[in-house]
């Protein structure tokens, strides 16, 4: 199918639907400087039209900087018949979670790097699918978290409220936005929606948990290896708030869920509310936890106009270089390109395979 970047690609600064050379990544400018580069996961920047294997593969991994990719090039995938990329080739996925098949990968990088070239420094992107839907997990992570949302959404959010004040991360005095209007009061939800609504919680939940548990056996390599130390984390926290396109019901189908009469889908997902979360469905919450897993914030991904929409944390880790502790001030996603270059030392070129290049925008966080 076609996607807006296909169609609405006007040439406005930084939204003409193509990447183009003069706005170099950040995997070239560390490449120049000596780093190996490898990619894994959703990439989503190669336009529909150039996406077989005959390429052009200019606006692939392998052309932007990458000396090696494994992934999928699409926005979202299932989680286990994933339309995987390796390099510049289709593969077959094995049938296991994409997440355990990106860490492998991953580590399989790190280790033939360093047993051929300990001394050269990587840099290393995964973006895994999560929790972008669909929300899917292997039925043991699902069970983690049964019963875990029976409260529902609002208590949810309260709870949430006063765990960050209590931490510090809000003002004492805030106070929690109201529910907005296209979301109902849990307390007045029939027992069928209740179920089927925290069931789709607990699917989010233990895909989000399993795939930071997959993080950290990949944080836990790069210590038993002896390379943690000197290694620097950014861990971005999505692109967005919490996502409303699984509309009243949430949604077991990749396209939105406005497909079906919302009484008619309820009585489906009554029905296959055991599907919810797994390999058989192609899950994404309703649009009630997307408020509450935005809070303090109100509204949601597509809905722009308020930080629920577009506020993320971002996680840093750099046992060598950085003191632990709670960063107050903005940072932009723009600005992690400078605080690599300065964190590494490495030079920002004027111009990448002789095509001059445009000053980077962005402070650094450094």
């Amino acid at each position: 199918g076609l996607f807006p970047h296909d169609i609405l690609s006007a040439e406005f600064p930084g939204y003409n639907g193509r990447l183009q050379p003069k706005d170099g990544t950040i995997a070239e400018y560390l490449r120049a400087d000596g780093y190996s580069t490898y990619a894994l996961g959703k990439w989503h920047l190669t336009p529909d039209a150039e996406i077989t294997d005959l390429g052009p593969f200019d606006r692939w991994p392998s052309g932007k900087g990458f000396d090696h990719f494994f992934g999928f090039l699409g926005g979202a995938e299932d989680q286990y018949t994933t339309r995987l990329v390796e390099d510049n080739q289709s593969v077959k996925p094995d049938g296991r979670h994409l997440n355990a098949q990106l860490v492998d990968k991953a580590i399989s990088y790190i280790d033939r790097q360093e047993k051929i070239a300990p001394d050269r420094p990587f840099f290393l992107y995964l973006a895994p699918g999560a929790g972008h839907s669909p929300h899917q997990v292997d039925q043991p992570w699902l069970d983690k978290f049964k019963g875990k949302y029976d409260a529902g959404w609002d208590v949810f959010g309260e709870e949430i409220f006063a765990r960050q004040k209590k931490l510090g991360l809000i003002p004492a005095d805030a106070v929690l936005p109201e529910r907005d209007e296209r979301v109902p009061a849990w307390n007045t939800l029939t027992p069928d929606q209740k179920r089927v609504y925290a069931r789709f919680m607990e699917g989010y939940a233990a895909f989000l948990s399993y795939t930071d548990w997959e993080i950290g056996r990949l944080v836990t390599h790069l210590k038993e290896t002896k390379q943690l130390e000197n290694t620097a984390f950014f861990v971005i926290i999505g692109d967005n708030g919490g996502s409303k396109e699984g509309g009243p019901n949430g949604s077991l189908r990749p396209e939105f869920s406005g497909v079906k009469a919302v009484q008619e889908q309820l009585k489906e997902l009554v029905e296959r509310i055991d599907e919810i979360g797994t390999a058989k469905t192609y899950s994404n919450y309703p649009i009630g936890w997307a408020q509450a897993t935005n809070t303090p914030f109100r509204k949601w991904k597509s809905d722009a106009s308020t930080e629920g929409g577009t506020r993320n944390p971002l996680i840093v880790s750099w046992p060598k270089g950085l003191k632990p502790g709670v960063r107050t001030q903005y940072g932009h996603v723009i600005d992690l390109l400078p605080t690599t270059l300065e964190i590494t030392g490495a030079p920002s070129p004027t111009d990448v395979r002789g095509v001059k290049q445009t000053d980077i925008q962005g402070t650094s966080l450094a």
